[in-house]
């Protein structure tokens, strides 16, 4: 896991050793094949262990400023780091706040995990994210394993004072110089055995070169596919809960705020004293506000349990008639999201959907609609569809499509102005669908928009004269542009701005959402 580019990255990993190592010393390494005693101690000999405000930080003195020691500090502890020379890597970023995140999220699972701060090629700071120092590199590679299968994140075994990456190849490598080394030992150091034993150790060394060449390439790019991950569930989650998925056992609540304006004209009939017709228009301006509440739990990590309850204040100005507004509960929804293809493949991470519609709010059937206004949709109903999301360098791509059948209404017996009694309701269908693109301006904000679309089969509505009475197909079109802001390494706020682009649509939407999310 990582913020660093793909340039970048291969720069910081291919630089060695960032305790630096004098000519005479490489020379040494490079004609003996074998690592003295006193070289090894350059692997730690710069580093030293800071714990500040419940954070654990190792840096190496010979390249953090006096500057930066006092801002790590505080009033922490400095002590001298003890000669394990592996460490676990699990993320590398340029921003302090990121490596902080995963910090906090791996203490949360009960790790220990702490910082390596350095200074890179271009004198940029590097945080870099481990768990624990190991003597033994073969202990550091079951632990990665370990981290692995468990987490499905990245790890990588790291010298404990480099950025690089130590590679299943330098055990091969360490192995032969070991072999090698007590061959030169026990032999009586004739030239021709020892020109012997250099030339096989130049042969080895070049093929295990090239073994650790193409190891480290795959590396990056699997470091580079994490950090594309990352990027991509920032700028989806601000987008909409619908295309993102949680860890097993995560729980998540949502504080959304909305609101919606509309105007329209209406045409009321009227009857005067000579029993002529006339007619009046009105010009109707709606206002509505909703404090909605979702929370969703996790039950795999492709699949989850939604609920969300809205709270609905409406207020409506009726031209020279007058005002009327209501505040209520609205339509409770209850849903499921399944993920049958994950992120990373060749194809869209595709999530199906379904949604039931429970009539809690006020029905628009069972007041009077001349001083009354509905908080809810009146009908049950039930949604099912899919997302689909896919990143395009360096955009991310999403969408839906979605199908609403709802339940006939019936046993109503509404007085209406017009004198009859509306004895039940039958809505139709409803298609929606929906595109958008998103994309990350910085780690700390993204932007995205997108366009809905919904067409409307009418609904038939009977009376208890026997009449009836059908409304036609319509449909519904906005436009949508949000943003997302990182306000803290755990949370994001998602603000949106949205245009009707119909008569249906409301003409103006604004909302934002809070998530909390929480590892059970």
């Amino acid at each position: 896991m990582t913020d660093i580019s793909v340039d970048e990255l291969a720069t910081i990993i291919g630089r060695g050793f960032i305790a630096s190592l004098s000519p005479e010393e490489i020379e040494e390494i490079n004609a003996r094949g074998i690592t003295a005693p006193d070289i090894l101690d350059m692997k730690t000999k710069d580093l030293a262990r800071i714990s500040a405000r419940g954070v654990t930080y190792v840096f190496d003195t010979s390249k953090v400023t006096d500057e930066d020691l006092q801002d790590i500090a505080g009033r922490g502890t400095v002590q001298e780091i003890g000669r394990s020379p592996y460490s676990v890597q699990v993320g590398v970023f340029k921003v302090k706040e990121n490596a902080l995140s995963l910090l906090k999220e791996l203490e949360g699972k009960g790790y220990e995990p702490y910082i390596f701060q350095t200074i890179g090629d271009a004198d940029e700071k590097l945080f870099a994210v481990r768990l624990g120092d190991y003597e033994d590199v073969k202990d550091a590679y079951a632990a990665v394993t370990h981290f692995k299968s468990k987490e499905k994140k990245p790890a990588v075994v790291t010298y404990i004072n480099s950025l690089k990456t130590v590679q299943k190849a330098d055990l091969m490598q360490e192995e032969a110089t070991t072999r090698l080394s007590d061959e030169l030992s026990a032999a009586d150091f004739e030239d021709e055995n020892l020109n012997s034993l250099y030339r096989e150790l130049t042969a080895l060394r070049k093929e295990v070169d090239q073994l650790k060449a193409e190891a480290e390439a795959r590396e990056k790019l699997r470091m580079t596919e994490a950090e594309e991950e990352k990027e991509e569930e920032e700028i989806l989650s601000a987008a909409g809960r619908e295309y993102t998925m949680a860890q097993k056992g995560t729980l998540t609540f949502d504080y959304s705020f909305g609101y919606t304006f509309n105007t329209y004209e209406q045409v009321s009939v009227a009857s005067t004293a000579t029993s002529a017709t006339s007619y009046q228009v009105d010009h109707v301006n709606g206002h509505t506000l909703r404090n909605s509440v979702a929370t969703g739990y996790s039950l795999f990590d492709n699949l989850k349990v939604t609920a969300s309850v809205p709270f609905v204040y409406k207020y409506q100005k009726l031209g020279r008639i007058g005002s009327k507004d209501v505040s209520d509960i609205g339509d409770i929804s209850l849903g499921a999201n399944w993920q049958p293809i994950k992120a990373g493949g060749n194809f869209p991470a595709t999530i199906l959907t379904t949604n039931i519609n429970i009539p809690t709010g006020r029905s628009p059937y069972e007041i009077n609609p001349d001083v009354d206004i509905a908080t809810g949709s009146g009908v049950y109903s039930a949604t099912v569809g899919f997302t689909a999301s896919k990143t395009i360098d360096p955009i991310v791509a999403y969408g839906g499509m979605g199908y609403t059948h709802s339940l006939e209404e019936s046993g109503l017996n509404q007085q209406l102005s017009s004198g009859n009694v509306l004895d039940s309701v039958e809505p139709k269908g409803v298609i929606s669908t929906s595109l958008g693109v998103g994309y990350a301006m910085s780690y700390k904000a993204s932007i995205y928009t997108s366009f809905s679309y919904s067409y409307l089969f009418g609904a038939t509505y009977k009376y208890a004269n026997g009449s009836d009475a059908s409304t036609g197909n319509s449909a519904t079109a906005s436009l949508v542009v949000g943003t997302g802001w990182k306000i803290s390494p755990e949370r994001t706020v998602s603000i949106n701005l949205g245009l009707g682009l119909t008569n249906e649509a409301s003409d103006f939407a604004f909302s934002f959402r809070l998530p909390f999310d929480f590892e059970m």
